[in-house]
Protein backbone atom coordinates (compact mmCIF):
# COMPACT_ATOMS: atom_id res chain seq x y z
CA UNK A 1 0.00 0.00 0.00
CA UNK A 2 1.17 3.42 -0.83
CA UNK A 3 0.18 6.16 1.97
CA UNK A 4 -0.07 10.11 2.09
CA UNK A 5 1.25 12.59 4.73
CA UNK A 6 -1.38 14.53 6.21
CA UNK A 7 -0.51 16.33 9.40
CA UNK A 8 1.68 13.89 10.51
CA UNK A 9 -0.32 11.19 9.56
CA UNK A 10 0.27 8.06 7.35
CA UNK A 11 -2.84 7.65 5.39
CA UNK A 12 -3.35 4.92 2.79
CA UNK A 13 -3.73 6.40 -0.56
CA UNK A 14 -6.76 4.04 -1.72
CA UNK A 15 -9.78 4.79 1.16
CA UNK A 16 -12.60 2.62 1.70
CA UNK A 17 -15.74 3.91 0.53
CA UNK A 18 -19.04 3.09 1.80
CA UNK A 19 -21.60 4.13 -1.02
CA UNK A 20 -22.38 0.89 -2.42
CA UNK A 21 -21.48 -1.07 0.02
CA UNK A 22 -22.80 -4.98 -0.90
CA UNK A 23 -26.44 -5.71 -0.32
CA UNK A 24 -28.78 -8.42 0.27
CA UNK A 25 -32.27 -9.06 -1.52
CA UNK A 26 -33.90 -7.47 1.17
CA UNK A 27 -32.13 -4.44 -0.17
CA UNK A 28 -30.45 -3.95 3.47
CA UNK A 29 -26.61 -3.95 3.80
CA UNK A 30 -24.99 -7.80 3.59
CA UNK A 31 -22.66 -6.80 7.02
CA UNK A 32 -21.18 -10.36 6.88
CA UNK A 33 -19.94 -9.62 3.27
CA UNK A 34 -18.99 -6.07 4.69
CA UNK A 35 -16.78 -7.30 7.57
CA UNK A 36 -15.18 -9.34 5.04
CA UNK A 37 -14.24 -7.13 2.77
CA UNK A 38 -13.04 -4.29 5.52
CA UNK A 39 -10.86 -7.30 7.00
CA UNK A 40 -9.18 -7.77 3.34
CA UNK A 41 -8.77 -4.09 3.35
CA UNK A 42 -6.92 -3.64 6.30
CA UNK A 43 -4.96 -6.59 5.93
CA UNK A 44 -4.12 -4.73 2.86
CA UNK A 45 -3.02 -1.54 4.55
CA UNK A 46 -6.28 0.22 4.01
CA UNK A 47 -6.97 3.16 7.01
CA UNK A 48 -9.17 5.47 5.71
CA UNK A 49 -12.77 4.84 5.71
CA UNK A 50 -15.53 7.32 4.33
CA UNK A 51 -19.04 6.92 4.47
CA UNK A 52 -22.01 10.26 5.11
CA UNK A 53 -25.64 9.81 6.87
CA UNK A 54 -27.09 9.82 2.93
CA UNK A 55 -25.37 6.45 1.60
CA UNK A 56 -27.79 3.48 1.73
CA UNK A 57 -30.53 5.50 2.50
CA UNK A 58 -28.77 5.99 6.19
CA UNK A 59 -27.66 2.18 7.01
CA UNK A 60 -23.93 2.84 6.04
CA UNK A 61 -23.11 4.29 9.21
CA UNK A 62 -24.60 2.46 11.42
CA UNK A 63 -23.45 -0.39 9.48
CA UNK A 64 -20.02 0.91 9.49
CA UNK A 65 -20.18 1.89 13.07
CA UNK A 66 -20.49 -2.15 14.07
CA UNK A 67 -17.83 -3.89 11.13
CA UNK A 68 -15.46 -1.04 12.80
CA UNK A 69 -15.97 -2.37 15.87
CA UNK A 70 -13.65 -5.48 15.73
CA UNK A 71 -10.81 -2.85 15.09
CA UNK A 72 -8.96 -0.83 17.71
CA UNK A 73 -9.87 3.32 17.28
CA UNK A 74 -6.27 4.02 16.51
CA UNK A 75 -5.80 1.88 13.69
CA UNK A 76 -8.12 3.93 11.50
CA UNK A 77 -9.03 6.81 10.45
CA UNK A 78 -12.92 7.13 9.90
CA UNK A 79 -14.44 10.35 7.82
CA UNK A 80 -18.19 10.89 7.38
CA UNK A 81 -20.51 14.06 6.02
CA UNK A 82 -22.42 16.69 7.78
CA UNK A 83 -25.92 16.12 5.14
CA UNK A 84 -27.05 20.27 4.75
CA UNK A 85 -30.46 19.31 3.33
CA UNK A 86 -31.69 17.69 6.00
CA UNK A 87 -30.85 20.85 8.63
CA UNK A 88 -32.82 24.08 9.09
CA UNK A 89 -31.17 25.40 11.95
CA UNK A 90 -27.63 25.01 13.59
CA UNK A 91 -29.36 22.91 16.28
CA UNK A 92 -29.98 20.78 13.82
CA UNK A 93 -26.70 20.72 12.96
CA UNK A 94 -25.52 19.52 16.39
CA UNK A 95 -28.51 16.97 16.82
CA UNK A 96 -27.27 15.91 13.32
CA UNK A 97 -23.82 15.07 14.22
CA UNK A 98 -24.44 13.48 17.56
CA UNK A 99 -26.23 10.94 15.86
CA UNK A 100 -23.48 10.54 13.51
CA UNK A 101 -21.12 9.95 16.21
CA UNK A 102 -23.67 7.12 17.84
CA UNK A 103 -24.10 5.70 14.56
CA UNK A 104 -20.37 5.23 14.13
CA UNK A 105 -19.89 4.30 17.86
CA UNK A 106 -16.93 7.09 18.26
CA UNK A 107 -16.30 9.62 20.23
CA UNK A 108 -14.57 11.60 17.58
CA UNK A 109 -14.03 11.55 13.37
CA UNK A 110 -10.77 12.17 11.98
CA UNK A 111 -12.17 13.53 9.09
CA UNK A 112 -15.52 15.64 8.55
CA UNK A 113 -16.57 17.10 5.75
CA UNK A 114 -19.80 19.86 4.86
CA UNK A 115 -21.53 17.18 2.42
CA UNK A 116 -21.55 17.69 -1.26
CA UNK A 117 -21.94 21.09 -1.31
CA UNK A 118 -23.30 23.02 -5.16
CA UNK A 119 -24.61 26.26 -6.01
CA UNK A 120 -28.16 25.24 -4.62
CA UNK A 121 -27.68 23.83 -1.35
CA UNK A 122 -24.69 26.72 -0.57
CA UNK A 123 -27.19 29.54 0.51
CA UNK A 124 -29.17 27.07 3.26
CA UNK A 125 -25.20 25.90 4.31
CA UNK A 126 -24.93 29.64 5.26
CA UNK A 127 -28.12 29.99 7.11
CA UNK A 128 -27.60 27.44 9.33
CA UNK A 129 -24.52 28.22 9.76
CA UNK A 130 -23.30 24.94 9.19
CA UNK A 131 -19.10 25.50 9.31
CA UNK A 132 -19.40 27.72 12.87
CA UNK A 133 -21.74 24.62 14.13
CA UNK A 134 -18.26 22.30 12.51
CA UNK A 135 -15.72 24.48 13.89
CA UNK A 136 -16.96 24.30 17.56
CA UNK A 137 -17.09 20.14 17.42
CA UNK A 138 -13.74 20.68 16.38
CA UNK A 139 -12.66 22.95 19.32
CA UNK A 140 -14.17 20.06 21.68
CA UNK A 141 -11.70 17.79 19.96
CA UNK A 142 -14.85 15.82 18.07
CA UNK A 143 -13.39 16.67 14.68
CA UNK A 144 -10.02 16.08 14.10
CA UNK A 145 -10.02 18.05 10.62
CA UNK A 146 -12.43 19.65 8.72
CA UNK A 147 -13.15 19.65 5.29
CA UNK A 148 -16.34 19.91 2.46
CA UNK A 149 -16.99 18.02 -0.66
CA UNK A 150 -18.00 19.36 -3.70
CA UNK A 151 -20.13 19.13 -6.58
CA UNK A 152 -20.04 22.92 -7.74
CA UNK A 153 -18.66 25.66 -10.37
CA UNK A 154 -15.42 26.76 -10.33
CA UNK A 155 -16.68 30.18 -9.24
CA UNK A 156 -18.39 28.75 -6.21
CA UNK A 157 -15.65 26.86 -4.80
CA UNK A 158 -13.52 30.06 -5.77
CA UNK A 159 -15.70 31.89 -3.25
CA UNK A 160 -15.66 29.40 -0.78
CA UNK A 161 -11.80 28.68 -0.27
CA UNK A 162 -11.65 32.87 -0.21
CA UNK A 163 -14.04 32.80 2.54
CA UNK A 164 -13.29 29.97 4.68
CA UNK A 165 -9.98 28.59 3.51
CA UNK A 166 -8.50 29.39 6.69
CA UNK A 167 -10.80 26.56 8.64
CA UNK A 168 -11.26 24.05 5.76
CA UNK A 169 -8.42 22.17 6.06
CA UNK A 170 -9.05 19.79 3.01
CA UNK A 171 -11.40 19.51 0.06
CA UNK A 172 -12.67 16.85 -1.76
CA UNK A 173 -13.09 16.84 -5.47
CA UNK A 174 -14.62 14.53 -8.44
CA UNK A 175 -12.02 13.63 -10.30
CA UNK A 176 -11.37 11.04 -13.68
CA UNK A 177 -10.55 11.17 -16.38
CA UNK A 178 -13.76 11.69 -17.92
CA UNK A 179 -14.45 14.88 -15.46
CA UNK A 180 -10.54 16.15 -16.11
CA UNK A 181 -11.64 17.79 -19.69
CA UNK A 182 -15.72 17.70 -19.37
CA UNK A 183 -17.00 18.96 -15.98
CA UNK A 184 -13.91 21.37 -15.25
CA UNK A 185 -11.92 18.79 -13.18
CA UNK A 186 -8.20 19.94 -14.33
CA UNK A 187 -9.35 23.50 -13.13
CA UNK A 188 -11.31 22.46 -9.86
CA UNK A 189 -7.66 20.87 -9.40
CA UNK A 190 -5.62 23.87 -9.81
CA UNK A 191 -8.07 25.90 -7.90
CA UNK A 192 -7.09 23.53 -4.96
CA UNK A 193 -3.86 23.59 -5.40
CA UNK A 194 -3.60 27.58 -5.70
CA UNK A 195 -5.74 27.60 -2.18
CA UNK A 196 -2.71 25.06 -0.96
CA UNK A 197 -5.67 22.38 -0.18
CA UNK A 198 -5.24 18.88 0.46
CA UNK A 199 -7.30 16.83 -1.90
CA UNK A 200 -9.31 13.77 -1.56
CA UNK A 201 -10.55 12.34 -4.67
CA UNK A 202 -14.00 10.58 -5.11
CA UNK A 203 -15.19 8.56 -8.10
CA UNK A 204 -12.18 7.91 -9.46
Amino acid sequence: MQYSKFDGKKISKLGFGTMRLPMKEDGKIDREETKRMVKRAMDAGINYYDTAWGYHAGEAEEAMGEVLADYPRESYYLATKMPTWLCHSKDDVVETFQKQLDHLRTDYFDFYLVHSIDDDSWPNTQKIQCINALLEEKAAGRIKHLGASFHCSLELLEEILELYGSVLEFIQLQINYHDWDFAEGKELHELALKFDKPIVIMEP
